[in-house]
């Protein structure tokens, strides 16, 4: 848990509105309260979708992580433009930590992790966790 030192520890989650990306989100405010949490979502336009619709897709995604209980800590909701490894190698470039969900439940460790997941933990300038599912 953070000590009364670490009040202004920035940590990078990325949300993605799965059920990985919530026990991350889980995983960061129980391990890190209290901190700042940036819960970042990338988008990117699918198929003929506008940026605009891409974009308030994402909003509503994240919007819902702002449903998680966040007891002390400040939770701040970001929904970028751009490919999610890029998108949040670059916001954990200022964090002390980045949580992401892992995705996948069997093969090699890409598959377990995910691209994104396997990415951030290969190019990450800082630490970086990858939370598992919640068990059932």
């Amino acid at each position: 848990m953070a000590t009364d030192a670490d009040v202004s520890t920035l940590i990078t989650v990325g949300f993605d509105g799965s059920e990985p990306s919530l026990a991350a989100l889980r995983w960061a405010i129980d391990e890190y309260d209290p901190a700042t949490i940036h819960v970042v979502a990338a988008y990117q336009p699918k198929g003929a979708e506008s940026i605009d619709v891409a974009r308030m897709r994402a909003e509503a995604v994240v919007n819902t992580a702002g449903q998680v209980d966040s007891r002390s800590s400040d939770v701040v909701l970001r929904a970028i433009p751009g490919e999610p490894t890029e998108v949040l190698l670059a916001c954990a470039e200022d964090s002390r930590l980045l949580v992401v969900g892992r995705h996948g439940t069997s093969g090699i460790i890409h598959c377990a992790l995910g691209s994104t997941g396997d990415a951030c933990a290969r190019m990450a300038s800082c630490p970086v966790v990858i939370v598992p599912p919640a068990r059932q």
